[in-house]
């Protein structure tokens, strides 16, 4: 077996940045995760009440959260806001009781519904791949 030489690494050094160059470019002229829309100022209310009552420690959204509430992805797919409100207001064992306005519930549907959209996946999709928080692109930057 013989070494490379100094001409065999140029070229295979030379190969590599250009494959990195060709990736970055692609990676940074995709429009696919630049087409998101500001939220709305409901659900930046609903963004904040939903941290204010530590949501996120019993429920999870797009997989990230606790494990003792039931899942909330898509949930606005599932229940109107009606069905919604009453969960809350009546708030089944183990959920504490949430004493929220009912435009404090309004605008956590809100958000839990922009969320859902801005992801641009369905509950038939989302059953095939797990999303995270970074895919939403005004979630992680209001953080």
């Amino acid at each position: 077996m013989t070494l490379p030489t100094a001409r065999h690494r140029k070229c295979v050094m030379t190969a590599l940045a250009a494959v990195f160059l060709l990736q970055s470019w692609f990676v940074y002229t995709d429009k696919a995760g630049r087409r998101h829309h500001a939220p709305s100022a409901a659900a930046v209310q609903g963004q904040m009440i939903w941290r204010h009552h530590n949501c996120q420690t019993c429920h999870q959204l797009f997989g990230l959260g606790g494990f003792l509430g039931p899942d909330l992805t898509h949930v606005t797919e599932r229940l109107s806001p009606a069905a919604f409100s009453a969960i809350l207001q009546v708030a089944p064992f183990p959920m504490p009781p949430q004493r929220m306005s009912a435009d404090e519930i309004t605008d956590i549907y809100a958000f839990l519904q922009e969320t859902d959209a801005e992801s641009g996946v369905t509950i038939a999709a989302s059953r095939k791949r797990n999303l995270v928080f970074s895919e939403i692109p005004w979630f992680a930057t209001t953080r």
